[in-house]
Formats: C-alpha cells, sequence, structure tokens
C-alpha cells in the first residue's frame, strides 16, 4: 500500500484493483461484470484470456465501448488501450460476460486474465438467485463483510489519491488533467462515504467491526477534506501560471522584441488574435431513406440496437445486482472461489426421506386394511 500511495516503486502495468460481481441464475447461468484500475504507461493493447466457457459480451475502456479482436493464441482476446498522461489516474477496463456453470455441483466462476497485468487486490461480489444461499468451500478469495469490501473501495480510492498528490510539478495540460481526476475521486470518494455510513448503523455488526468502520470513515472524510486543498491550490497555481503569461505576453499572436527590457506600458494587450473570415455553409435538404434501409455488415453502433438486441449491452446484462450476496477478496494474481449454491430452506434430501417414509407408511396401512 506504501509503494501504491507514493508510486515510486510500484512500476508499470499493475492492477491496484479488480471489482468484480457474478450474478447466478437458477439454471445456473452465471452473468458477470468486473473493473480493472489499471496503471498503463507504456502499451496500447492488451491481451486478455478468457477461461474456456466465457462468452465476452462487452469491453469498455475509460467508460469508452471499444472492439476487442482475436489474438494470436485460441481463447484470447486484445483490447486497444490508451497509455497514462502526467497527470491522469488509473484507467478503468470494464469487461462484461456470461458463462454456464452446474448448479447441482461445485461452482468455480470464471474471471478474464490480463496476460500482462499484475494484480494487488481483488475483491469479488457473487449474488445468488433470490431464496438461495452460497457457501464457500476455497480458493484464494476469502469471505468478507459487505463493510470490510466497502471500506477496501474507499482505501483503493485513497491510495490512488496520494498517488496524484505526489506527482511532483506538472505542465499546465498536466495540472488540467489532475483537477479532472481530483475532481472525480472526490466523487467516488463521496460515494463510498455515503455507503459506509449506512452500514455503519447497522445493529449486527460486532463492536470491533463498528471501530473499523469509523476508523475508516474518519479517513475518507480527511483526505476529501485534503483533496479539497489540492484543488484549491492547483487553481491557484494555474491562475499564477496564466497571470505570468499574460504579462510576458507568451499568449500573443505577434511578439515584439527589444534589447531594452519591457515594461507594462510596452507590453503587447493579451488580445491580439485576428478576427477569423466568416465561412459560408450551404443549406443542403434533408435526406430521407428507404424504408427497408439498413447499415450494412456488422451490428448496429451501440445505443441504437434494436428492442431485441438490448441484451448486448453491459448494463442490461446482468441488471441491478442489488446490495446482497457473498463478498469476497483477496492479495494475488489468482483469483478463484469454490463454491455451493442450495436453497435458503435447508437441504431438500431430508424432506424427501420424510415424504418417502410417510408413502411407505401408508402404503403398508392400505394393504393391512385390504386383507
Amino acid at each position: 500500500r506504501e509503494a501504491l500511495a507514493t508510486g515510486s516503486s510500484i512500476g508499470d502495468l499493475v492492477v491496484t484493483l479488480v471489482d468484480a460481481v457474478s450474478v447466478l441464475g437458477v439454471d445456473g447461468e452465471c452473468r458477470g461484470r468486473a473493473v480493472w484500475q489499471v496503471l498503463n504507461r507504456s502499451r496500447t493493447h492488451l491481451t486478455v484470456r478468457l477461461p474456456v466457457g466465457i462468452e465476452l459480451w462487452e469491453a469498455r475502456v475509460a467508460g469508452v465501448d471499444v472492439r476487442p479482436r482475436q489474438g494470436a493464441s485460441p481463447g484470447t482476446v486484445v483490447l486497444p488501450v490508451t497509455p497514462q498522461r502526467p497527470g491522469e489516474s488509473t484507467q478503468a477496463i470494464t469487461l462484461t460476460w456470461r458463462e454456464r456453470l452446474d448448479p447441482t455441483r461445485t461452482i468455480s466462476p470464471g474471471l478474464p486474465q490480463f496476460s500482462e497485468l499484475r494484480i494487488m487486490q481483488g475483491l469479488w461480489r457473487v449474488v445468488p438467485p433470490p431464496g438461495h444461499v452460497l457457501t464457500h468451500h476455497g480458493g484464494t478469495l476469502q469471505p468478507v463483510e459487505a463493510v470490510v469490501a466497502e471500506s477496501s473501495r474507499a482505501q483503493s480510492v485513497i491510495d490512488e489519491l496520494k498517488r496524484l498528490r505526489g506527482l511532483g510539478d506538472l505542465d499546465d495540460v498536466g495540472l488540467k488533467r489532475l483537477n479532472e481526476q481530483l475532481v472525480t475521486l472526490d466523487l467516488q470518494l463521496s460515494d463510498n462515504l455515503v455507503s459506509l455510513q449506512q452500514a455503519d448503523g447497522k445493529d449486527q455488526q460486532s463492536t470491533t467491526q463498528q471501530q473499523y468502520n469509523r476508523q475508516v470513515i474518519s479517513d475518507v472524510t480527511g483526505n476529501r477534506a485534503d483533496l479539497q486543498q489540492e484543488l484549491k491550490r492547483i487553481d491557484g497555481v494555474r491562475v499564477a501560471r496564466g497571470e505570468r503569461r499574460n504579462r510576458l505576453g507568451l499568449d500573443n499572436a505577434r511578439q515584439t522584441w527589444s534589447k531594452e527590457a519591457a515594461t507594462a506600458e510596452t507590453l503587447a494587450p493579451a488580445a491580439t488574435y485576428a478576427a477569423r473570415p466568416a465561412v459560408t455553409v450551404a443549406s443542403r435538404p434533408p435526406v430521407v431513406l428507404a424504408a427497408d434501409a439498413t447499415l450494412g455488415a456488422g451490428l448496429p453502433p451501440p445505443g441504437q440496437r434494436r428492442d431485441d438486441q438490448r441484451t448486448l449491452l453491459g448494463l442490461d446484462l446482468l441488471g441491478d445486482p442489488g446490495t446482497g450476496g457473498l463478498a469476497l477478496r483477496a492479495q494475488s494474481n489468482d483469483l478463484r472461489m469454490e463454491l455451493s449454491m442450495r436453497r435458503s430452506g435447508g437441504e431438500p434430501w431430508p424432506w424427501v426421506a420424510a415424504l418417502a417414509s410417510a408413502l411407505v407408511l401408508a402404503g403398508g396401512l392400505w394393504f393391512s386394511r385390504r386383507r
């Protein structure tokens, strides 16, 4: 965590947090979505290995849909990504997929794996169908309370904030990016704070857990205050730099150089840009398409799919997973688990045995009366 906060020895191609959620169906269908927070300063493409049985439905990089292409090896795809620039935070890579599991046996939901990336921490929430419960049997992922998982998310944002604050002196463009990233982190911390405060009011938590939760809430509140101060500092630096550029006339379209020292009266005014010539735009009538017109080969672009194709969008694939389920956490590059699913009323075999015994007893009484 110390290396992540300073950014000095964390290196490149690192995933600071993997946050996954899988929704199970009664028939064994498993729909999953995961977000990888990636530190990437050098790669323009990343290779993803898909475990056997996983069907990739959607890929997003920084919130934008991307089109993966087939990799060189079977079962791999390649995602186009953009290397980070100075002042930018981790890049969010979101994948949505589905697979088929056997609910009558021990299940192990799959997770796409990035070949070049190293994972520092992973969170995974598995949501069973209504009326069912999950039992953990093994794996690198271990069950944790929901508030602990939320605390880990908040701590990940705090570590990223510390890393951004330690970037040092940036140019004007880098400061603008840093300001935008800090505003985004402030919104994330606000969401984490609301979730933690809601969890802190629950009575089923132990005293130790409540103390830990309050400590995390205090850390989030303090870091939000530091973030606001950092935003004010960045605004002050940008204003001071802009005033200095105006005094020196660096933004002027025409520069006048003299051997004598320039004074405030001899400096050229800041607004010396010539007026742009007017461009005449011809009016064109709208073109009416034929009733049977199509977009040609391929699927329609995202957001313009027909109603029967809405399931191709990641949000519609999972729906709202809610707040329940089994939360798991691990600090490993290999995230896996072994679970079993059963009805919340208990195992059905005792009831089946009792029913069979009742039928045998009823049959015996019936035969005895016939005699």
